[in-house]
């Protein structure tokens, strides 16, 4: 018998964060599209939405039967497989070539699986423990980025141990008009909500529910453009500038219903975005600075707003993109890859 010489690819999702069926969205279509890719196999990894839940495992070819719908979300099959070993860069005794996260969210975003898989030897693609920690905090990472003169929208930042009284005093004389409401560290737009005075205290409770840390935004008229880059053998990618189209009537912004409603008619990514020339050339130049100065790995998205008067603010970092075939990071590179082509670029 020939030896199998194939790359094995460790395909991990899931997790305990809100964003737990936005992973398992991602990983069934990366693993239906790669299967097709003849050099690698893979293994699937789940990890359950209920915590002290043993990690799941599945051989690749089987997708099917670890990905289970149930009214109409995908769901991990309780039949799967159990995870029995990891370390010395093996999972169940299988020597890993790279692993793969769609782990959106808390404690698969934010540094922490990527600490877990660096101990026990496991390479895996995007970036490593401590710039996902930085960007996965948005306040933290915003300081920084205006620290290289970048401008971010201005903020206030709120904790659990607050005086929520005297801190919404704080804001309605800093913000004369609308605020957004955002968690400080998650994605997919959860815990994010346009405030008016009349609701501000009532939008702050219900994103301290969510998390102990939150920031309030001052709200502006804009438009959100995004960047994708890729990043081997340090040379950069850039992708062109795509641009989040809403519809008004249906929220004033791009929040997690919208985002994943998949309802052509309150939302798309306009790929390429229309901008003039040099704003163009602008916002390509400052997602650039970032990833260089902040030292990201592989890919990442990158968030701006453009407001009517070309003003650039850099919003956030997505250094675990949405992954299914409509997801903005790949349509940002459409020009340049196919779905599957993305894939191996980024398994090579």
């Amino acid at each position: 018998m020939e030896p199998n010489n194939k790359k094995l690819i460790a395909l991990i999702c899931g997790g305990n964060s809100y964003e737990h069926t936005v992973s398992l969205d991602s990983a069934y279509d990366i693993i239906k599209y790669a299967k097709n890719l003849s050099q690698y196999e893979y293994i699937l990894i789940g990890i359950p939405k209920e915590k002290n839940k043993k990690w799941k495992y599945e051989n690749g070819t089987y997708y099917n039967f670890f990905f289970k719908k149930s009214g109409g979300k995908l769901k991990l099959n309780p039949k799967s497989k159990e995870i029995f070993q990891i370390g010395q860069g093996k999972i169940n005794d299988r020597k890993i070539y790279k692993a793969f996260l769609t782990t959106h969210g808390s404690r698969g975003e934010d540094g922490t699986i990527q600490g877990f898989l660096t101990l026990n030897e496991i390479p895996y693609l995007g970036c490593k423990i401590y710039q996902s920690a930085i960007c996965f905090n948005k306040r933290l990472c915003k300081d920084l980025i205006n620290s290289i003169n970048i401008s971010t929208v201005e903020y206030k930042f709120i904790s659990k141990e607050d005086n929520i009284d005297t801190k919404i005093i704080e804001i309605n004389k800093k913000f004369l008009s609308n605020t957004i409401v955002k968690i400080n560290d998650g994605g997919s737009s959860i815990g994010c909500y346009v405030s008016s005075k009349n609701n501000l205290k009532n939008n702050i409770l219900k994103a301290l529910n969510l998390s102990d840390e939150i920031l309030i935004e001052e709200y502006i008229q804009m438009r959100e453009i995004c960047i994708g880059i890729l990043k081997k053998d340090n040379k950069y990618l850039i992708s062109i500038p795509g641009e989040f189209k809403i519809n008004k009537n249906k929220g004033l912004i791009f929040d997690y219903q919208q985002k994943y409603s998949y309802d052509e008619e309150s939302h798309y990514l306009q790929v390429p975005a229309i901008l003039e020339t040099d704003i163009c050339s602008k916002i390509k130049n400052y997602a650039l600075k970032i990833f260089k100065y902040l030292n990201l790995n592989d890919y990442a998205r990158l968030d701006f707003f453009l407001t009517p008067d070309n003003k650039i603010y850099f919003n956030e970092i997505n250094t675990l993109p949405g992954f299914t075939h409509s997801s903005s990071f790949p349509l940002l590179f459409k020009d340049k890859f196919t779905f599957i082509e993305l894939l191996e670029f980024l398994f090579n």
